[in-house]
């Protein structure tokens, strides 16, 4: 490796002086350092970074010095297989089986790190290759939470998966079973208790998909002791949830599932019938969507005439339900008779009719 201006006239290294006012690196604007984001860059002919510094460089003398620094370049870290562990599960160990990314230098380490900044390091390592690690993490003296995974090369260098590692506790096991179906009015849960204490009730908790934050369903009210069923009509159509059942003791102690997840059917287009039917005054109509989009619904005399338009606007996923209250556009009671009422959308027309008495 040799020093040289930018210029490439060899002025330096025939010692002739520090080099012309037009040079960039050191040049009249005293340039001290040059690394991959500078001008000229250390970059290497192919234009990939080197890790190659130079820096220090002297002023202008016949003889120019310049310190120089090289070596690996920094890891990353992609993932880690598990990324959670149990603290009171086989003494807290941990068998990594890959934690992967680039730049793994032979020798390189890996630990957890808490927000503290307290370290955990691996109770073994072993090197795969440059891209993968496996080793032994012990888990039964931390907290439950949310761990950074660090990979350290021998030089120092580091990378880091934030949050990549996640430890846990295990819950006593008082819920034998717990297990979803969707069906067309919702989602289903069924579960099996075994457990020597008496049983209060159970509450079941909603989660949407990778959200920590939940919904305890019947507004929080128990369910009760006996029953090892629920359906959850509240779901949205084609999303996806968590859910955990908790058994509540008659002492007031809880114990918690683990989470299981379910998938809400979609619904499909529909207009319902009207309820009631026959109405008077007022009556009830639904209609459900696969999807968001935007819909007409409007009610329509026996003479195909607009009578009133109960909805023109986007609405959402699922079932939609309006109410006629028997008036027309301006406000006024129409009279006793059939009406039909339609919903339009972008994909399809749908009518149905209706009946009003006086």
């Amino acid at each position: 490796m040799m020093l040289e201006e930018a210029d490439n006239m060899d002025q330096l290294l025939s010692g002739v002086g520090r080099g012309d006012g037009g040079d960039i690196f050191p040049g009249t604007t005293s340039n001290t350092a040059f690394r991959n984001d500078t001008a000229p860059a250390s970059l290497s002919l192919l234009g990939n970074p080197t890790n190659v510094y130079v820096r220090s460089i002297s002023g202008s003398t016949p003889t120019m010095t310049a310190r120089m620094r090289a070596g690996y370049l920094a890891p990353t870290a992609a993932s880690i297989k598990p990324n959670f562990g149990y603290t009171d599960h086989d003494g807290g160990q941990v068998v990594v089986t890959e934690l992967l990314g680039t730049g793994f230098v032979y020798g390189a380490a890996f630990l957890l790190r808490d927000d503290e900044m307290n370290e955990h390091a691996a109770t073994s390592v072993e090197w795969i290759g440059k891209a993968k690690l496996a080793g032994v993490l012990n888990v039964s003296s931390l907290t439950k939470g949310m761990y950074d995974v660090v990979v350290r090369n021998p030089d120092g260098q580091e990378a880091v998966l934030s949050d990549g590692f996640q430890v846990r506790r295990i819950v006593p096991v008082f819920v034998q079973a717990f297990d979803a179906r969707t069906t067309e009015k919702g989602i289903e849960l069924t579960w099996d208790v075994l457990s020597d204490e008496a049983v209060k009730g159970f509450k079941i908790t909603r989660f949407e998909r990778d959200s920590e934050i939940g919904t305890v369903l019947r507004d929080g009210a128990l369910i009760a002791s006996d029953s090892r069923v629920f359906l959850d009509e509240t779901v949205r159509p084609a999303a996806e949830y968590e859910y955990v059942l908790t058994v509540v003791l008659e002492g007031g102690a809880e114990q918690a599932s683990q989470k299981i997840e379910a998938r809400s059917a979609a619904c499909e287009l529909a207009l319902m019938q009207n309820a009631p039917n026959p109405f008077n005054p007022s009556t009830r109509i639904a209609f459900s969507l696969p999807r968001q989009t935007h819909v007409a619904l409007a009610v329509y005399d026996a003479a195909g005439r607009t009578v009133a338009t109960l909805v023109d606007a986007v609405r959402g996923a699922g079932v939609n339900e309006v109410f006629w209250d028997g008036k027309n556009a301006a406000g006024s009671r129409v009279a006793s008779g059939i009406y039909f009422y339609r919903l339009k959308t972008s994909e399809r027309v749908l009518t149905r009719k209706m009946l009003l008495l006086e």
